[in-house]
């Protein structure tokens, strides 16, 4: 099975896109970090066009988690599970 190319924005410490990746992904799969200002229409297509060409022009899936920020956990990190991902066809 070909590996899935993932974007995940917001990577900051403390971010729900920080936790996803250490949790599900880091160490069983190749990471690749870019800049990304998701508020600048220039840095999103300097981002799109890294992605299309180190990933040999796909982009299975993105992960866009903004409104998600962790202000110190009020549960368990075990107990979170990511709802968000939707594959692109």
């Amino acid at each position: 099975m070909p590996l899935k190319t993932i974007l995940i924005t917001g990577y900051a410490n403390g971010s729900y896109g920080n936790y996803l990746a250490k949790e599900y992904l880091w160490g069983s799969i190749r990471i690749t970090f870019l800049p990304l200002d998701v508020t600048d229409r220039y840095s999103i297509e300097n981002a799109y066009r890294s992605i299309i060409q180190g990933s040999g022009g796909k982009l299975d899936i993105i992960f866009h988690p903004a409104t998600f920020r962790n202000m110190g956990m009020a549960i368990e990190s075990s107990h979170i599970t990511p709802m968000l991902l939707v594959p692109l066809s």
